[in-house]
C-alpha cells in the first residue's frame, strides 16, 4: 500500500508531512475516493510498473542472503459484503462472519509475499491434501506442473500439500533430468504408517475405556463439565458425538442454511442416515 499505509482512507495522514506531494508533484493529497478512482482507472498502466519497482527492491534486499526459506500458510480474511467467494467457514477471530481463506507464500527472512491464491472462505486444506494424494495414487508419478493442471490445483497451493505429504512419509520426491517428480510411497510403507496410527488410536481407546471403568466403579471421582468446540472440525465432532447414543431426543438451534454451507450437504445426508438408524430425534 501507499507509503506503508494499510488503507486508502488513511492517506489523509500524508497531508501532514508533504512526502506524498513531494514524490508525486501534486499540490495536495487527493481525497480517498479520488485516489480510488485514479488507481482503478490507471490499473493497467500502474500495476506492471509497481510490480517492477517492487521486484527491484526485493532483488536488492534478498541479494545479500545465501539461502531463503519459503513459508506456505493459509490465513483468514474477514469481509462484510457479498463479494464473490465470500462465505462462512473457519474464522476463529470473527466466528460466523464471512471470509476468504487465502493461501500465501512468503520469504521467511523478510516476510515478503512472493505469491498467493485467493480461495473461498469454506475451503478445507485437508480435503485438498487428500485430493493430491489420491490423484498420485491413481495416476502414478507426476511432475508438479502436470499434477497441478490435471488435479485442478494451483502451483502455490500444491507445493504446500506435497511438502506435508512428504513429511508424513506418504509420498516421495525424485528428480529426473533436473525435473522434480512426485509419487506415492510403496504400499508397504503406507500400510506401516496406517498401522502405526491405528495402533495409537487403539491404545488411546483402551486407556479411555479403563478410565470410564474406574469412573463407573466409583474409584475415580469426576463431575460434569462444559465443553466448547470451535470451527468446522468442532461442529462435526459435536454432531458425530450424538451418534454414540440411541433412542434419545435432542434440541438443536442453528441456522441450517449456514451449517450446510460450512459442513456440506453430503455430511448431513450421512449424519441423518445414522441418526435415523439409532432413533435419535
Amino acid at each position: 500500500m501507499i507509503l506503508g499505509l494499510n488503507s486508502i482512507e488513511l492517506t489523509v495522514l500524508l497531508g501532514n508531512n508533504g512526502v506524498f506531494q513531494y514524490l508525486t508533484g501534486l499540490p495536495r493529497v487527493p481525497g480517498p475516493n479520488t485516489l480510488k478512482r485514479f488507481l482503478i482507472d490507471k490499473a493497467g498502466v500502474l500495476k506492471p510498473r509497481l510490480g517492477s519497482a517492487h521486484n527491484l527492491l526485493r532483488a536488492h534486499f534478498l541479494a545479500n542472503h545465501s539461502s531463503y526459506w519459503l513459508d506456505f500458510d493459509s490465513t483468514v480474511k474477514t469481509l462484510y459484503g457479498n463479494q464473490e467467494g465470500v462465505v462462512k467457514g473457519y474464522n476463529p477471530e470473527h466466528k460466523g462472519k464471512k471470509s476468504y481463506h487465502p493461501l500465501i507464500c512468503t520469504e521467511a527472512h523478510f516476510q515478503d509475499c512472493l505469491g498467493g491464491e485467493l480461495r473461498y472462505g469454506n475451503v478445507d486444506t485437508k480435503d485438498e491434501e487428500i485430493k493430491t494424494f489420491l490423484f498420485l495414487l491413481e495416476n502414478g508419478e507426476q511432475t508438479a506442473g502436470n499434477l497441478a493442471k490435471k488435479a485442478g490445483l494451483s502451483r502455490p497451493s500444491l507445493y504446500g500439500f506435497l511438502k506435508k505429504l512428504k513429511e508424513n512419509g506418504l509420498i516421495i520426491e525424485s528428480q529426473k533430468n533436473s525435473v522434480k517428480t512426485f509419487q506415492t510411497s510403496s504400499k508397504e510403507k503406507i500400510q506401516s504408517i496406517l498401522d502405526g496410527q491405528i495402533n495409537e488410536l487403539e491404545k488411546g481407546k483402551s486407556d479411555i475405556e479403563k478410565i470410564f471403568t474406574e469412573i463407573r466403579k466409583g474409584t475415580l471421582a469426576t463431575s460434569p463439565k462444559f465443553q466448547f468446540f470451535e470451527g468446522k472440525d468442532g461442529v462435526q465432532h459435536v454432531l458425530k458425538d450424538l451418534l454414540l447414543y440411541r433412542n434419545i431426543e435432542t434440541k438443536t438451534y442453528w441456522p441450517i442454511k449456514s451449517m450446510i454451507e460450512i459442513l456440506s450437504e453430503d455430511f448431513f445426508i450421512n449424519l441423518n442416515k445414522e441418526r435415523i438408524k439409532k432413533n435419535i430425534y
